[in-house]
């Protein structure tokens, strides 16, 4: 019994000897699988792993999503924080990138709207809101007739306030200038011809005494003749004798009169031989009221030119 087990022993040493040898003896041929962003180099065959997985690498990661490895388009890592732009006067702190916002926006502030033009931002310089028409810039006028007036806006264009009456001092409005025009008109001749200019009055408020004095070169036109016109016919009138520079002459009426229009016509003789060019004919002239106060007068002086 005893020479049996030792005969199986025996047998069993030699045969795990044999097979261990072999063992030893046998070599892997290695079937190698590349590394990976996850794996290193690994045999397919005995799983034998050489060095270290690859790692992900690349791609940009945002709020929005996690970074994409450029090598296997696997994401990978965490989301960053937000990048914020601070507020401003249109838009509330918010994520440049995914537009999440905090807060609210600044709004905007300070200037000052005209009639014209918008309010400008004190912060960023924009314009906003809208034009204010009850604010007129200083660039106005007014816009006056006979009996009234009434602020114009140049910048805008829009009549300013109500129509209102004159407010008359010594013929001049007080509050807008206005006054009685008495002009002048210009004419063209020839030397030799004779010519006719007009003067006339507009504008008035109310006249009761007029005096025109009538200036001109005598070296160069003669006053040839002198016609009363249309206006101040009741009035009596009374002219200088004698047609020569500085003829005088005046109306007289006993109410006043608001009648505009053609005071006299002077007709010159141009004399002969006179150089071209412009001839000033010059007025000086006095109104009064019915109660003798002076009134203001805006006065034109007219021209003759000789061609």
């Amino acid at each position: 019994m005893r020479k049996f087990l030792k005969l199986i022993l025996s047998f069993t040493i030699f045969s795990v000897i044999v097979f261990t040898a072999a063992s030893c003896s046998t070599k892997c041929n290695h079937v190698w699988k590349e590394a990976t962003c996850t794996s290193a180099k690994t045999c397919t065959v005995c799983n034998a792993v050489r060095g270290e997985a690859l790692g992900h690498s690349g791609g940009e990661a945002t709020c929005l999503a996690r970074a994409t490895c450029e090598r296997c388009g696997e994401e990978y890592g965490e989301k960053p924080d937000h990048i914020w732009v601070e507020a401003s006067c249109e838009m509330a702190k918010h994520c440049e990138v995914c537009l999440q916002e905090e807060g609210e926006a600044l709004g905007h502030t300070g200037g000052t709207a005209t009639c014209v033009d918008k309010a400008v931002c004190e912060r960023c310089q924009k314009e906003y809101g809208t034009v204010d028409f009850s604010n007129h810039l200083d660039r106005y006028q007014y816009v006056k007739t006979a009996t009234t007036h009434r602020e114009h806006c140049n910048c805008c264009g829009n009549d300013i306030g109500d129509e209102e009456p004159h407010s008359f001092v010594n013929g001049t409005c007080e509050v807008c200038g206005y006054t009685p025009t008495v002009a002048v008109s210009d004419a063209q001749a020839q030397a030799g011809e004779a010519v006719t200019l007009s003067v006339s009055l507009t504008d008035t408020v109310g006249i009761a005494g007029l005096q025109i004095t009538v200036r001109f070169d005598p070296s160069r036109f003669t006053l040839a003749s002198v016609e009363q016109g249309e206006i101040f016919e009741d009035f009596i009138f009374t002219a200088s004798s004698n047609l020569a520079n500085g003829s005088v002459f005046m109306w007289d009426g006993a109410a006043e009169s608001v009648e505009n229009g053609e005071l006299l016509s002077l007709t010159f003789n141009v004399g002969d031989g006179i150089s071209a060019g412009d001839y000033v004919v010059e007025i000086t002239v006095s109104a009064y009221d019915v109660e003798m106060n002076e009134i203001s007068l805006t006065i034109v002086n007219g021209k003759i030119t000789v061609a």
